[in-house]
């Protein structure tokens, strides 16, 4: 029961107030609506029905005191006309007819259930003559069945529903009123999220602190948190930077040294090692590079991928390209072009670091533009893929030793530029290929369309 409820509950902030909000004002509705009926159409109305009541059973007994129906009529004349009630005599007995009366005719079924129970002679009651404005009694008499007609405001309150549909209109308002307040409560906390959902995606939203006093708190702790972290990345991006621009320049002058000796063995061996060094160095400064200054542009998946294909297959890399049978050359990514190009390069380069071969599959799935690279390698072993994408991890036990490695960079830089655009990287093994199978996940969709909220003023909150 609990795991329904939980279920149907709304998983949004603004959902859940809305609920808090509807629930008691829906239960405090019902409450007093049944309050209502009970005592007001209930009560109320059983208490005219027995005013009506004597009048109705005297004209019957009058009726069949007469030796004909003249007499009848003219006996029961001086009681009916002071009251409005018209009486007609049918020189016949009809058996038991059924009473008519409008579903939602609530106090009409009390009508029906009160006259039944006091006169017994009822053969039908018709709530519904003349639009519901009159009420038909058939009962049954000596000289035929006696046809009484009262007016329906005689036996019930008029209009009862007007009190319920006034309360429903007073709830309907208030909740309207209750709902802007709350909206207006709401708003700081939706941009928070937001904001801190842009930051974990490496975008700067602007965020001013406003909202209830815990609100306001938080959204300056955040910035608070936010300025920190910002601060520190810099530094760091800033030192590795540092580093790696000083190790260039010995770098290069050990080589331009190292060539111009006599090739050895020995010297072949340090010009490769200098390059392996040169190569890392290269690859700790594309790390360290800021993608989150690059401008969004609409790109075609597909297109990148024949495009990083041919030039993976040029360099002499044996690589293929599949393409799913649902996805379009039209279809889009909203994306940092040279981000996305260097994740998947790192990707594709890492396959042919240590395979053989490698296959590159686009693929449109919901909402999401899905990259897979595959190949026929020795794979990582499952209890080492989240450690493969931290930063200056390798993983060369689990690879193959005879290839360079770089300092372990190429999958934190493509898990970097997933997040950036709010995709993901996972990684498993390929049963096709038998080696890794690399997926990067990117939304087909501007991932800046979320920064304001619709309908939300960006200077609202109270």
């Amino acid at each position: 029961m609990f795991a329904m409820l939980k279920s149907i509950v709304p998983k949004g902030l603004r959902g859940r107030a809305i609920l808090i909000l509807l629930f008691p004002v829906i239960m405090i509705q019902l409450v007093f609506a049944a309050i209502i009926i009970q005592r007001h159409f209930d009560r109320v109305t059983r208490q005219m029905v027995a005013n009506v009541e004597p009048h109705v059973r005297l004209v019957l007994s009058r009726i069949s005191s007469a030796q004909n129906i003249a007499e009848a009529m003219d006996r029961i004349t001086p009681i009916t006309v002071p009251v409005n009630m018209l009486v007609s005599i049918v020189d016949e007995h009809a058996t038991e007819l059924p009473d008519q009366r409008l579903f939602v005719d609530f106090s009409g079924r009390i009508v029906i259930d009160s006259l039944r129970a006091a006169i017994p002679s009822i053969v039908s009651i018709n709530l519904l003559k003349e639009d519901g404005s009159r009420v038909e009694i058939r009962a049954s008499t000596p000289h035929g069945d006696a046809l009484i007609l009262l007016n329906r405001r005689n036996l019930s309150p008029s209009n009862p529903h007007q009190l319920l549909v006034l309360m429903l209109f007073a709830g309907i308002v208030m909740t309207l009123i209750a709902y802007l307040f709350l909206k207006n409560q709401l708003r700081p906390i939706i941009r928070l999220a937001r904001a801190s959902k842009a930051f974990g995606q490496g975008r700067h939203l602007e965020l001013s602190v406003s909202g209830a006093t815990e609100v306001r708190e938080a959204t300056a702790a955040f910035l608070d948190m936010r300025k920190s972290i910002e601060t520190h990345m810099e530094q760091r991006t800033q030192m590795l930077s540092n580093i790696g621009h000083d190790l260039r320049t010995p770098l290069t002058r050990l080589r331009i040294g190292l060539e111009t000796f006599a090739a050895t063995p020995q010297t072949k061996m340090l010009i490769s090692d200098v390059r392996n060094m040169t190569f890392m160095v290269n690859e700790l400064l594309e790390f360290t590079r800021d993608a989150s200054t690059e401008e969004f542009e609409l790109i075609s998946a597909v297109e990148l991928a024949e495009t990083l294909t041919t030039r993976a297959s040029t360099a002499g890399q044996d690589i293929s390209l599949a393409k799913s049978d649902g996805i379009a050359r039209n279809v889009l990514l909203n994306a940092r072009p040279v981000a996305v190009t260097r994740a998947l390069e790192n990707l594709i380069g890492n396959a042919g670091s240590y395979a053989a071969s490698c296959r590159l599959t686009v693929e449109f799935k919901g909402s999401n533009v899905r990259f897979i690279v595959e190949d026929n390698g020795s794979g990582i072993p499952a209890d080492r893929r989240a450690e493969a994408m931290r930063p200056f991890t390798r993983l060369d036990p689990a690879r193959n030793l005879d290839k360079g490695s770089g300092v372990g960079l190429g999958l934190t830089i493509a898990r970097d530029v997933a997040v950036g655009h709010g995709g993901s990287l996972e990684l498993s093994s390929s049963k096709s290929l038998g080696g890794l199978k690399a997926v990067l996940t990117l939304p087909a969709k501007d991932p800046r369309q979320d920064e304001t909220p619709e309908g939300l003023e960006e200077n609202g909150g109270w």
